[in-house]
């Protein structure tokens, strides 16, 4: 009767309201409660019989006569059914197709027992008309999804309903293993998944998990090498997955057809949302024995030829693939990236600094040309713990990038120390010509935050680290005699240089009658700023030397190179190096007495013993 009334509704209101209460009719019945909702439950044991009889009334349902009249009238629900396989069906389809796929999850929420009676209400005969896929007699569920897919194609061309929404709903259940695909029913549903986004619904996952899901269940899987699925062309359904997005789909479609780099780059395109699938693809296909050896082999080079694919979602997990499963080919993979120099340094630097791994020589210079443009301050520590590469070809490549450290580094290995000393010397001019820069533009306030080597300043810490590296290599090379002094002297010249320099600027400056005005004050402060910086830096290079340098050569190197230079400044540095001296000297001449004291007085017991008479 509701039905009846929703049909012969002559206004859009009326039909709403007979519609509304038709569906939550069906829907409390269906869920095993009274109409109208708060009347108690219907017995547990009559909910599946009546679940039954919805269901088959859903099916076969006929069109009243009066409704005959109306069918010419447009958007009336009578023009939406008139000649329908299902009329009931198709209506209520029309009317809220939501509401009545609600309707028909809950019906057959208990599939066995559903199934049974249904067949009982329905004179089991009417749900025979048609061959199930697989041979034999369709099931109910299995005939109520065909219906609702053919039903699907009558909605998405017509005025009423949500057909779009019915092929994701159908296909669930296929997923699920509950109901069959012909080929057929299967293009329609592939095509519907792969069309649009679908809909959010309670009945609905994931548009591209479903279409997968759908694909196992009719046969489809990675280690089945046809051509064909279920008489249906895997390149056209791959064709409709990536148009449609789902590129997960293609992945795998494309693994069972053996095109392993198609497959590789289509996994990168569904892997943005979750890099990590990527490489558990990449891994399954190496590790899971799916592959015979030529099979193997050709994932291997696949993944090789496909580096651009991996690095773009993760270079780090890419070296550590190829690392871990085909280390003999680094230098190809690297070969690819050669367009991404970034990405191609960072897999290099995983595979060849932290992971250790051997590389070839051509690699380890590619990796080195890489390692002085991106981080070359750490090219030298890298050098300084590797052995078994080529010194020269090296040494020309740090000189090519300008990498000073580095290049002192390796004239250092290679003998010529005193090439390498000038190196980092001028690496120090280039450094102390920065902090000037520094000094100044920076503000008179921050003036004093720069004086001081311990200062955090970024340009005086360069200076340091500068200085530190040319007093680490004149130590390592005066510990063997004096040939090495002038090394020290070079370096002490780097510092007294440009501190006379500035000294006579100092000066200047004081004796200049526009002191007075504010910017050359300004310049006197900035300019007794550097020159506090140099004497620090000097000062260390002092203490340092007065180590490994005798002091008589320290004192006349600065007496005949900087005599003319003002040396007050290094006083306190200088009596100590002197008293330092002394006390050396102290020390030798007490060490000294000693040892004659001692050498007379054992030659004194020694001549008493041999002048002693033999007894008789």
């Amino acid at each position: 009767d509701l039905f009846k009334q929703t049909l012969l509704a002559t206004t859009a209101q009326n039909q709403q309201i007979y519609g509304s209460k038709l569906l939550a009719y069906l829907r409390c019945i269906v869920r095993g409660d009274s109409f109208p909702p708060g009347r108690g439950e219907i017995s547990s044991g009559q909910v599946p019989l009546l679940r039954c009889q919805i269901l088959a009334y859903l099916l076969y349902g006929k069109v009243p006569p009066e409704a005959a009249a109306l069918v010419t009238t447009p958007r009336t629900m009578a023009s939406a059914v008139f000649q329908a396989r299902h009329p009931v069906l198709q209506g209520l389809a029309a009317f809220d197709t939501p509401g009545l796929l609600s309707i028909i999850q809950e019906a057959f929420r208990e599939w066995d027992t559903v199934e049974a009676d249904l067949i009982d209400a329905a004179h089991a005969r009417r749900l025979q008309a048609e061959p199930a896929p697989g041979g034999g007699s369709q099931t109910a569920l299995q005939v109520f999804m065909c219906s609702l897919l053919n039903l699907s194609s009558v909605l998405q061309t017509s005025e009423f309903g949500s057909g779009d929404i019915i092929v994701p709903f159908v296909a669930a259940y296929v997923a699920e293993g509950r109901a069959t695909a012909a080929p057929a029913a299967l293009d329609t549903i592939v095509s519907g998944l792969c069309k649009e986004p679908l809909n959010e619904r309670d009945f609905i996952v994931g548009g591209q998990d479903l279409l997968l899901k759908v694909l196992k269940q009719s046969g489809f899987s990675r280690r089945s090498r046809e051509v064909g699925l279920n008489d249906m062309d895997l390149g056209h359904v791959c064709s409709l997955a990536e148009d449609g997005g789902f590129f997960k789909v293609t992945a795998e479609i494309q693994t069972a057809l053996n095109n392993y780099e198609k497959a590789i780059k289509a996994y990168a395109k569904a892997s943005y949302k979750s890099p990590e699938d990527l490489f558990v693809f990449a891994k399954e296909m190496i590790l899971g024995g799916s592959l015979d050896a030529a099979q193997h082999a050709a994932f291997r080079d696949a993944a090789v030829v496909s580096a651009v694919a991996f690095a773009e979602i993760d270079v780090e997990a890419y070296a550590s693939l190829t690392g871990d499963h085909f280390p003999e080919r680094i230098g190809d993979a690297s070969d690819r990236l050669a367009e991404m120099p970034e990405s191609n340094f960072h897999f290099l630097k995983r595979l060849i600094q932290f992971e250790g791994i051997q590389v070839s020589d051509t690699t380890f210079e590619k990796f080195l040309s890489l390692h002085c443009d991106f981080e070359p301050e750490g090219v030298t520590p890298f050098l300084r713990n590797r052995d078994g590469f080529r010194i020269t070809t090296c040494l020309e490549i740090c000189q090519s990038k300008g990498c000073r450290d580095a290049e002192a580094f390796l004239l250092e290995r290679t003998g010529d120390v005193e090439g390498a000393i000038d190196i980092i010397i001028g690496g120090i001019r280039e450094k102390l010509h920065e902090l000037t820069v520094a000094i100044r533009n920076a503000f008179v306030e921050d003036l004093s935050t720069l004086q001081g080597g311990s200062s955090s300043n970024i340009e005086v810490q360069k200076v340091k680290a500068a200085f530190d590296t040319a007093l680490t290599v004149c130590q390592r090379h005066t510990t063997q005699g004096q040939e090495g002094y002038h090394l020290w002297f070079k370096v002490l010249d780097s510092c007294m240089q440009p501190l006379q320099s500035f000294k006579h600027k100092e000066l200047e400056l004081k004796n200049s009658q526009s002191v007075g005005l504010s910017d050359d004050a300004d310049l006197l402060l900035r300019v007794q700023t550097l020159l506090q910086v140099l004497q620090g830096f000097t000062e260390r290079v002092l203490q340092s030397m007065a180590s490994y340098v005798p002091l008589p050569d320290i004192l006349k190197c600065i007496v005949e190179e900087h005599g003319n230079a003002e040396l007050g400044d290094f006083k306190g540095t200088l009596m100590g190096m002197l008293v330092a001296y002394s006390q050396e000297l102290n020390i030798l001449q007490i060490a000294k007495r000693i040892f004659v004291s001692d050498m007379s007085q054992q030659q004194q017991r020694k001549y008493r013993t041999l002048s002693m008479a033999f007894p008789s």
